[in-house]
């Protein structure tokens, strides 16, 4: 169903309308004169300014369709390729045994341009042309050489070197213009008459994805942009060692898949990892993929041509999601009621394969149905005076991982997460545990941040309180559902400690001032949320000290913070000897309730006697 999904976007979008050319970024093309003269590497990279940096843009050009390459050995491809291929140097490796490897991969390539040139009539534009560069790639290494050398050496920046060494580079023949060489008309008929061969020669099958009988794919196109997985990418479909083989079947005969229905799902998935994908024609396609992880990335798409634009600004900017949900474009009807089928793919890069972490079909209602329900369970009042609401999907990532490092989050976390908020699942017991895991490892940070780091600490802890609220309002673990701000009716034990800790660690700084070394909180909070029985008379002693000193300096802020102690501890019979996973996360939230609450409040830190 995966391959069939991704067929029908392809043919959909009509990315595979022209099956013997594809779509890529260049970064250069060599201009040749007569007889391969006058050899000028030029960039073709764009310059635009993105905030204060800059970003570099490359342009999309139909460039010959090739299956994928592997292994040492690998075939030049036809007219256009990399910078080893054309020179037979990469300037960015010094090795000795690498240069052997590039002398052998420019043979290659030269070996393939000369049958082009057999292939083509004297005396016409195209012949004149392929005779050209023939010329250039037979003369002398040293000047092949000291052409890429130059280009490489004069680049400004990491990335444009890494373009020049890494990207397709297409040729010029600089009398006719700047028409690249496969884009001329007899050079274009011989290369579909070359892919035709080649798919005549290949065993024919039944299509596991169209059912139809043709060609059979005997291998499938590396997917690039596989976060995780290897420069070069990897294929979504291979069975390249015999412990896969079944039935006394070998290789790719395992799953056979039809030459035209392979290079159409490939085409959709490599439409799905851009980020600025378009059509062979230039046009602009919507981006659809969210990054989840440093290693894993999840696509979605729908059968028809329905805008879900609204689900990438869940990532960035969520408390808008609602109103797009609501407020279609005029004469559209609402995404709430869009019966079209949605899928989701999720898939995480290993070695040289593509995993599949996960694959949902469903409907576009119900996804946007499940993604405003989640927007409603993740919703939590927020420090700063900001509005209550949800953090954006990658905040509440880099939440759960440590020093809030993307690269450093379990793959499964981002997964589960992003399958919650459209499917309406239940928030694995998973999530909460690393979001207990790390508030115990980092601390809920200061109320009064007094640096960039506590900042950020008491952000990272209201995003987990985010979703913490969910997992808890999902699992329906407590009687009383948590509430976005602060609940004075909820006399759940594990909330009113909560409040209690946040309670004395104000009164502690209302006593002392701001600048404490290290506050009860700092010193207590991950013992006083799993054990309170061994922590919290400590705590309370502490507090009675601290009032003592608050009733002589401000008597009024000393009776207010007595008077809402009382009544946290009132509703608490017994401290608990421990508290479970979900016990601690609503201890969790009923910390961050209070101090938001007793943040906000300013007016009785003013009462006097």
């Amino acid at each position: 169903m995966i391959l069939k999904a991704l067929y029908d976007l392809a043919q959909a979008e009509h990315l595979i309308d022209d099956p013997d050319y594809i779509l890529g970024e260049v970064a250069y093309c060599l201009s040749l004169g007569p007889n391969g003269s006058n050899p000028r590497l030029l960039s073709l990279a764009t310059e635009r300014q993105e905030g204060n940096r800059t970003v570099l843009d490359l342009p999309k050009i139909p460039i010959p369709r090739e299956l994928s390459r592997q292994g040492t050995k690998a075939p030049a491809f036809f007219l256009t390729d990399k910078a080893s291929f054309l020179f037979g140097l990469d300037p960015s490796k010094d090795d000795p045994k690498e240069m052997v490897r590039f002398r052998e991969e420019a043979l290659r390539f030269r070996d393939r341009v000369e049958a082009a040139q057999s292939e083509l009539p004297r005396g016409t534009l195209e012949r004149e042309a392929v005779d050209a560069l023939l010329a250039f790639l037979k003369s002398s290494e040293a000047a092949r050489h000291g052409l890429i050398r130059a280009a490489y050496d004069s680049t400004s920046s990491a990335r444009e070197k890494q373009f020049l060494v890494s990207k397709p580079i297409y040729v010029v023949f600089a009398p006719e213009g700047q028409t690249p060489l496969h884009w001329l008309p007899a050079i274009q008929t011989l290369w579909r008459d070359l892919r035709e061969q080649e798919r005549a020669r290949g065993p024919i099958a039944r299509c596991l994805v169209t059912g139809t009988r043709g060609p059979k794919a005997d291998r499938h196109t590396y997917l690039k942009g596989v976060p995780g997985g290897q420069s070069s990418g990897g294929p979504l479909v291979t069975f390249n060692k015999a412990a896969f083989w079944s039935y006394g079947l070998s290789g790719n005969n395992n799953a056979p898949i039809g030459q035209e229905a392979a290079e159409a799902y490939a085409a959709g998935l490599n439409r799905l990892l851009d980020n600025k994908p378009s059509t062979n024609d230039g046009r602009q396609l919507q981006r659809q993929n969210l990054l989840l992880s440093a290693d894993t990335i999840a696509l979605f798409w729908s059968r028809e041509q329905t805008d879900l634009s609204w689900l990438l600004t869940l990532a960035d900017s969520p408390d808008s999601v609602r109103e797009m949900l609501r407020a279609p474009h005029t004469g559209r009807r609402s995404v709430l009621e869009d019966p079209a089928a949605f899928f989701t793919l999720v898939l995480s890069g290993a070695q040289s394969r593509t995993i599949v972490r996960s694959f949902l079909a469903t409907q576009t209602q119900n996804v946007a149905r499940n993604v405003d329900l989640y927007l409603e369970h993740a919703s939590i009042v927020r420090p700063f005076r900001e509005a209550a609401g949800t953090y954006p999907l990658r905040d509440l990532l880099r939440s759960l991982a440590a020093l809030g490092d993307i690269e450093r989050l379990a793959p499964d976390l981002g997964t589960q997460v992003y399958l919650a908020a459209i499917s309406g699942r239940p928030l694995p017991r998973a999530v909460l545990e690393a979001a207990i895991r790390r508030t115990r490892a980092d601390g809920p940070g200061s109320s009064r941040p007094d640096s960039t780091e506590a900042h950020q600490r008491l952000l990272a802890f209201a995003a987990r309180c985010s979703l913490i609220r969910a997992s808890l309002v999902r699992q329906r673990t407590f009687k009383e559902e948590p509430t976005v701000s602060l609940d004075s009716k909820n006399q759940q034990p594990a909330y009113l400690l909560g409040r209690v800790l946040a309670i004395v660690d104000a009164i502690q700084r209302d006593a002392l001032g701001p600048r404490v070394n290290a506050t009860l909180v700092d010193r207590y909070y991950g013992s006083a949320s799993s054990t309170p029985a061994a922590v919290f008379p400590t705590l309370l002693r502490h507090s009675q000290h601290h009032l003592s000193k608050l009733r002589k300096e401000k008597a009024g802020l000393a009776v207010v913070r007595e008077r809402l102690l009382q009544e946290a501890t009132g509703g608490l019979q017994v401290f608990p000897k421990t508290m479970n996973l979900e016990a601690q996360g609503l201890f969790a939230l009923g910390f961050h309730h209070q101090r938001q609450a007793l943040f906000e409040k300013k007016a009785p830190e003013t009462i006097t006697n």
